[in-house]
């Protein structure tokens, strides 16, 4: 679908989706295989099984995983495939979509973070459980 000089492809954001599942799924099995990070691993899952004993620690994980939920699945269905493509393109487009992303959108990344999850922001309770950290 093209709406003006945007494309929707939802064939590339379906292609990309299934790589990222399968990228996560092999670097999961991989890091499992070393005995160091399933250590860490099954520490951890000890900590959180502690942790969800609680209610209030439940509930901001709930609510936690709703926004992130909502999150994704609008930039998956709304930004993703204006932004991805099957069509082949020149190697200098993906040396400027690379330094884009790293300038433009990490600085937008900082700045919704810095707003919504510090200071006064909306989201701080719920962003409070990543600064829980465990044995990282």
């Amino acid at each position: 679908m093209t709406i003006g000089p945007l494309t929707y492809d939802w064939m590339a954001a379906l292609t990309f989706v299934a790589t990222l599942v399968l990228v996560t799924l092999s670097g999961q099995f991989l890091a499992a295989r070393i005995p160091a990070l399933k250590r860490t691993w099954e520490t951890n899952r000890e900590v959180d099984r502690q942790k969800l004993s609680k209610e209030r620690f439940r509930r901001s994980v709930k609510a936690s995983n709703r926004a992130g939920l909502f999150t994704n699945l609008g930039f998956y269905l709304l930004v993703l495939p204006f932004s991805v493509s099957l069509e082949p393109r020149p190697l200098w487009r993906h040396v400027v979509d690379i330094l884009v992303v790293l300038a433009v959108f990490d600085f937008f990344y900082y700045l919704t973070h810095r707003f919504l999850f510090h200071g006064r922001g909306p989201l701080v309770k719920i962003h409070a459980l990543h600064h829980q950290a465990r044995k990282p």
